[in-house]
C-alpha cells in the first residue's frame, strides 16, 4: 500500500498495522475544527536529518519529509502521488482533533481512508505552527513472539481495524498512541512556501 508518507512513517505492511481505516469516508458529517495549520512549509522533526531550511524545498536532502500548506489543504510535498494534491485536510471538532486522509494500493485499485489525530503544541497570531500527531489505533498491542503484533481490539474495531462507526473512532483516537507507534511524531512550520 502507498500511504501518503509525508503524513507520518508508514507501516511496513498495513495488514500488520495497528491503524485505523476505513474503506469510506466516515468524518464527512462531522463538525469541523476551527484550527488553522499556518500557511507555508511543515517539516518532519527528524534529530539526524540535517538540511539547510533557507534553500528550496525540492533541493533539501531525501530524509527531509515536508509539506506545503495553504488554506489548511496541502500543496506540494516531498514526493507527492500523481492526483493526490491538492489534498485539503478536514479536521474534526473534538478532543483530540482528527484528520481523515485517503491512501491507495501503489496500482489505484483500492482506496481507503486513515486517521490522525493531531495535539497543537504551538501558535501565533495567523495559527498552529507546531503538531503531534499520531495514527489512530484500533487497539491495545500485547505481547507476541511473532513479527505482526497481537492487538486487542477496542470496542467497535473489528478485526481488520475498520471502526463500526463514529463514536469508535473518537474512542480510539481518545486513547492515544498504541503499541510501536506509542510515540508522537511531531511536525513544525519554518517558514513561507516560497519552495
Amino acid at each position: 500500500m502507498r500511504i501518503l508518507l509525508w503524513l507520518m512513517p508508514a507501516c511496513l505492511a498495513l495488514t500488520a498495522c495497528n491503524m485505523a481505516i476505513s474503506d469510506h469516508p466516515i468524518l464527512s458529517n462531522e463538525p469541523r475544527s476551527t484550527l488553522k495549520l499556518k500557511d507555508g512549509l511543515w517539516v518532519a522533526d527528524d534529530p539526524e536529518c540535517k538540511f539547510d531550511s533557507r534553500r528550496p524545498a525540492h533541493r533539501w536532502p531525501k530524509c527531509v519529509a515536508w509539506l506545503a500548506i495553504r488554506d489548511n489543504t496541502v500543496v506540494d510535498s516531498q514526493e507527492p502521488e500523481p492526483g493526490a494534491l491538492p489534498m485539503e485536510l478536514v479536521i474534526t471538532d473534538w478532543q483530540p482533533p482528527v484528520v481523515e486522509f485517503p491512501f491507495s494500493d501503489d496500482d489505484k485499485k483500492a482506496k481507503a481512508y486513515a486517521y490522525l489525530a493531531i495535539e497543537p503544541d504551538g501558535s501565533d497570531s495567523v495559527g498552529a505552527t507546531d503538531l503531534r500527531l499520531w495514527y489512530v489505533a484500533c487497539g491495545v498491542e500485547e505481547p507476541s513472539n511473532s513479527i505482526e503484533p497481537k492487538i486487542r481490539h477496542f470496542p467497535g474495531m473489528d478485526e481488520d481495524c475498520h471502526p463500526q462507526s463514529v463514536e469508535a473512532l473518537r474512542a480510539a483516537a481518545q486513547a492515544g498512541p498504541q503499541g510501536q507507534e506509542k510515540r508522537k511524531s511531531r511536525w513544525r512550520w519554518i517558514r513561507a512556501a516560497d519552495r
